[in-house]
């Protein structure tokens, strides 16, 4: 069983909060010395073949002090999910092997979905009856849907997207300038 760790402000990993969860369990480990067994710099102690009595007991020290520093990684790991991912942290990992675990259920989850929303942004079209002003909220929301899931868009993309989603009866001179200007995207990269 893992011990239990006083901590503060981490929210209880679940199936919405892992960018805020995962910001906040890095700084956990931070507080408590451990970041080392999260960003990879805390390897596992070998002892040496044909090592001597001295650098063993050595050995057996710095493995100690490792594994009760994994130990408590762990267990750091383990109360800051919820049941559902409390399945994914075994105990006889390395932290940092935990701690991809978990991150790899939302990575992939999260890739996906920003891929989704971004082939929806996409293919928003403003409708004949919308005004520009309506439009662009509907646009803006799908868009702040991507930022929230940890996507971006360049300054370009957003123009881009824009612009191909406005109708061409009322926008086509624009989307012309657009396309034919050279200009105008490279001012936009650079802003």
């Amino acid at each position: 069983m893992f011990s239990k760790m006083t901590f503060t402000n981490v929210p209880i990993l679940n199936n919405q909060n892992f960018s805020a969860w995962e910001t906040s369990i890095v700084a956990q480990f931070d507080r408590e010395e451990l970041s080392k067994h999260i960003d990879g710099r805390s390897k596992k102690p070998i002892c040496p073949p044909n090592a001597s009595d001295i650098q063993k007991a050595e050995f057996e020290r710095q493995y100690n002090s490792w594994e009760s520093q994994n130990l408590k990684g762990n267990a750091l790991l383990m109360q800051s999910v919820s049941s559902n991912f409390q399945c994914y942290i075994k105990r006889d990992r390395i932290v940092l092997d935990n701690f991809k675990a978990i991150c790899s259920i939302f990575i992939s989850t999260s890739a996906n979905q920003i891929r989704v929303l971004k082939r929806q942004l996409e293919s928003l079209k403003a409708q004949p009856h919308q005004s520009i002003q309506d439009f662009y909220v509907l646009w803006f929301n799908k868009y702040q849907q991507i930022i929230d899931a940890g996507g971006s868009l360049s300054n370009l993309e957003q123009v881009e997207f824009f612009l191909t989603s406005l109708p061409d009866s009322d926008y086509g001179q624009i989307k012309s300038l657009f396309n034919t200007n050279a200009e105008i995207p490279a001012r936009i990269c650079a802003e």
